[in-house]
């Protein structure tokens, strides 16, 4: 579980520096990084069922990286 965790945190910081300097370059129009809230996204994921249902805002990718379900309100 610790293993899958840290994979999962490292996976989120990647995805981040991608998408942050997507970003810079002026390839997509916003995004706001995870830098060091890596952990508080993929304990809180870890402690949840995958059929349960998180209401996610812009700064909780780690819980989609974590393989739980979010339902993002537009």
């Amino acid at each position: 579980m610790v293993i899958k965790m840290y994979k999962c945190m490292t996976q989120l910081n990647t995805m981040d520096r991608i998408l942050y300097e997507s970003q810079r370059q002026g390839r997509i129009s916003f995004y706001m990084t995870n830098y060091g809230e890596e952990g508080t996204h993929i304990g809180s994921a870890a402690a949840l069922d995958p059929k349960d249902l998180i209401f996610g805002q812009y700064r909780e990718a780690g819980m989609k990286v974590e393989g739980i379900n979010i339902v993002f309100k537009i």
